[in-house]
């Protein structure tokens, strides 16, 4: 069976649930098709639901059809898995809530050699998958994409002036030869090929903040990776301002350890006033995502205990606080 013939045959199985229609005939080759999508989708959840029913609807609107939902629910206490499968997303609840912990796990339960996440306060455009599908599609060396990240028309001004200005900077860094290019990835657009992910572990979960950031970097290790966009072709996602309400001193404090890729902060900061400065940062992160206060003190116990292991071994802590 084609790549075309089938996700003509996942668009009509996908319209008849969505219209009530019942179940299809299949044939045995059809079902075992349909039963590997292209594309999964992972989506980290935690107490979403004023949310995730919108990016799911955008999903629904793909005009690509030959892919799966998996939403991973870290406990939440409101409805948000109950709007997930009503949405006809495939539901995993996992024991403990942590972003990069839940996209593993939903990494692991995906079917499609192609693993695209987003999150849950994401809206994507009709052919967000059509796009990376045809990345992947045209260049069978690729092993990763991600693409600019946009703010809704209501955020603040200057929310939108430093999004654009960092989506020209992962461009410029994209574009730079080796050893000096970087491929900076975001949680709510990256789309990556299963061997390449497995390969390299998937997300690191001893980290605090920035998991998705240092994804990228592990990713370009193994082959060829892509930014697309701003400027031509562009991948794009429209996230939720909501870190903005940390108002412009915090929100730069939180996207330090960006700049922490960039900059050698050490020559600038005493260490122990950049260790200050990125615990500062990783904690309000923790807030916005909605952690409650006890989660949040276990959580810094953990992250604590582990930079004193790294220090025995003879190993850097400013290396895992900058990418926290």
């Amino acid at each position: 069976m084609s790549v075309m013939e089938l996700i003509q045959l996942r668009g009509k199985t996908r319209k008849a649930f969505q219209h009530g229609a019942g179940r299809i005939e299949l044939s045995e080759a059809n079902r075992e098709a349909l039963a590997h999508p292209s594309i999964s989708i992972v989506i980290p959840a935690l107490n979403e639901e004023a949310s995730i029913r919108s990016t799911l609807e955008c999903l629904a609107g793909q005009d690509f059809e030959d892919f799966e939902v998996i939403v991973v629910d870290g406990g939440s206490t409101d409805r948000t898995a109950t709007i997930a499968r009503s949405c006809g997303a495939r539901v995993i609840v996992a024991d403990h809530a942590g972003i990069s912990y839940q996209e593993n796990l939903g990494s692991k339960a995906a079917l499609g050699e192609i693993i695209a996440f987003t999150q849950a306060d994401t809206l994507v455009p009709p052919d967000w998958l059509r796009k990376i599908f045809r990345e992947f599609e045209e260049d069978p060396d690729l092993v990763a994409v991600t693409g600019p990240l946009e703010v809704p028309s209501d955020a603040p001004f200057w929310v939108k002036i430093e999004y654009k200005l960092w989506s020209l900077i992962r461009l410029i860094c994209s574009k730079m030869p080796m050893p000096f290019g970087m491929f900076f990835t975001s949680g709510p657009n990256i789309a990556a090929r299963r061997c390449a992910f497995e390969k390299i572990g998937g997300f690191d979960e001893f980290l605090p903040v920035h998991e998705d950031g240092t994804l990228g970097k592990m990713l370009m290790q193994t082959g060829k990776v892509k930014f697309c966009g701003p400027l031509y072709m562009p991948i794009y996602v429209t996230v939720s301002p909501r870190r903005a309400k940390l108002g412009l001193r915090g929100f730069n404090r939180h996207y330090l350890y960006i700049l922490g890729d960039l900059f050698p902060f050490n020559i600038l900061f005493p260490e122990h006033v950049w260790k200050s400065i990125r615990m500062r940062t990783w904690i309000d992160l923790l807030r916005v995502r909605k952690m409650s206060e006890m989660e949040i003190s276990l959580r810094v116990a953990t992250f604590a205990r582990r930079v004193e292991i790294l220090q025995v071994l003879g190993q850097p802590d400013r290396h895992v606080l900058a990418h926290g």
